[in-house]
C-alpha cells in the first residue's frame, strides 16, 4: 500500500473481471484491460466491485484481483477496492480490509455491509467509527452499492464519515441532482485539509456534481467509452460539455442492457479481450435498459456521436473518436432482442466484427 495523501479527480471505472466460461478469473486479460483503462485516461480504477462480481467472488479471489490490477497499473492510476463482504461481522472486515489494505490505494467500505435496513443512521455510525477503530491508518472509501439493498447516506452521515478524516473515496449512487447538490454542500463546510473525494456513478448528473465540488466519476459506462468520460470530467465547464453529457446518458441506459455480460462483450472486441465472457452472475442481476419509443440524437465535437433508436426496439449507436491524433473510430448497433453488431476503423486498416445473441 503507497502512502496516499488524496485521490486524483478523474474517472474510476468499475472494472469488470474477465473470466472464463467455467467462472475462473483470466488474470492475463485483467492485465489487458488494465492497459485498456490506463491509455483512455482513467486517473483511478475500482477493482473490486459490484460489476467485478464481487459478492461471487472468495475473499481470497478479491485480494488476487486486486493484487493484479494494482502491480499492473505500477503507479500509473490509483486503485480502491473493496474490503467488506456479504454478511460478514465488523471483526471480519476489518481483517479483509488489512489484507487489501496491502494491494490498493484505498479500501472501500460497502454502505449497505454497515447496517441493516430496518437501522437507523446512528446505527451505521457506531458500526463505522468501530470500523475505524480496527483499521487504524488505512485510507478508506465508501461505496453506496445497491445490492443487496440500496443504502444512500444522508448529507449530515456522509459529512461525519469525511470528517474523520479516513475516508478518501466515495462512490455515490443516489443520482439524482437534488440530493447530490445537498451532499456536496455538507461536505463544503468541512475543513479544506479533509482529503475526501466524490466519485458519481451518474452520467446525467455528472456536470453538476463536478461543477459543485465533485471529483469526478465512478460507474459502468466508463467500460465501454471510458475516454468519453476522462474528456467530461475534465472538461465539465466547456460550452460543448452539455450536449456530451445529454447524449452519453442516453447511451447509458443502453449499454446497461444484459450487464455485466454486456461490457464483457464489448471490451472483448474493443479493449481488445479475445476470449471467453463468462460471467458468475444473471444478466438481469444488475441492470434492465429503460428507452423511449422513438429517439434520434446526434453530435459533433472533440469526438462525434450519433444516436437512433425505433419502436422497433432496436438502436444503433455510431460513434467516432477524433483526438488530436487519430485513435480509431467505431460504430455500434445494440438491440434490445439481446443481439450485437460493430464495425471498428483503425487506420489506416478497416476490420468489420459482428456478433449475436447476447446470452
Amino acid at each position: 500500500m503507497a502512502e496516499v495523501t488524496s485521490l486524483p479527480p478523474g474517472c474510476f471505472p468499475t472494472m469488470i473481471t474477465p473470466m472464463a466460461e467455467d467462472g475462473a478469473i483470466d488474470f492475463k486479460r485483467v492485465r489487458t484491460l488494465t492497459e485498456w483503462y490506463i491509455e483512455a485516461g482513467c486517473t483511478g480504477l475500482f477493482a473490486n466491485c459490484l460489476s467485478s462480481e464481487m459478492f461471487n467472488l472468495t475473499d481470497e479471489e478479491q485480494l488476487e484481483l486486486t493484487k493484479v490490477v494494482y502491480e499492473q497499473t505500477n503507479k500509473r492510476a490509483v486503485v480502491v477496492s473493496t474490503g467488506t463482504g456479504l454478511n460478514k461481522s465488523i471483526e471480519e472486515q476489518a481483517e479483509h480490509i488489512k489484507r487489501i489494505a496491502g494491494v490498493s490505494d484505498a479500501v472501500v467500505v460497502v454502505v449497505n455491509q454497515l447496517a441493516k435496513a430496518d437501522e437507523s443512521d446512528e446505527v451505521w455510525k457506531a458500526n463505522v467509527q468501530k470500523l475505524l477503530d480496527l483499521t487504524p491508518g488505512i485510507p478508506l472509501g465508501l461505496y453506496e452499492c445497491p445490492k443487496p439493498y440500496h443504502r444512500l447516506l444522508a448529507p449530515a452521515t456522509l459529512a461525519w464519515a469525511a470528517a474523520t478524516g479516513r475516508f478518501f473515496f466515495h462512490k455515490d449512487t443516489c443520482c439524482k441532482s437534488q440530493p447530490i447538490r445537498e451532499k456536496l454542500q455538507a461536505l463544503a463546510l468541512l475543513d479544506k485539509a479533509v482529503p475526501f473525494r466524490f466519485y458519481n456513478a451518474n452520467v446525467a448528473t455528472l456536470r453538476m456534481s463536478i461543477q459543485e465540488g465533485g471529483h469526478g466519476f465512478s460507474g459502468i459506462s466508463a467500460n465501454f467509452y471510458p475516454h468519453l468520460l476522462v474528456w467530461l470530467c475534465a472538461n465539465a465547464g466547456d460550452a460543448r460539455a452539455a450536449e456530451v453529457q445529454a447524449h452519453l446518458s442516453v447511451f447509458e441506459n443502453v449499454v446497461a442492457d444484459t450487464y455485466p455480460r454486456s461490457a464483457k462483450r464489448y471490451q472483448q472486441i474493443f479493449a481488445p479481450l479475445q476470449g471467453p465472457e463468462g460471467t458468475r452472475v444473471a444478466d438481469e442481476t444488475y441492470t434492465s435498459v429503460k428507452t423511449n419509443d422513438s429517439l434520434s440524437l446526434s453530435l459533433s465535437l472533440p469526438f462525434s456521436l450519433s444516436l437512433s433508436h425505433t419502436h422497433t426496439h432496436s438502436l444503433s449507436l455510431s460513434l467516432s473518436l477524433l483526438p488530436t491524433k487519430p485513435i480509431h473510430s467505431l460504430s455500434l448497433s445494440l438491440s434490445l432482442s439481446l443481439s450485437l453488431s460493430l464495425s471498428l476503423s483503425l487506420f489506416p486498416h478497416t476490420h468489420s466484427l459482428s456478433c449475436k445473441d447476447f446470452d
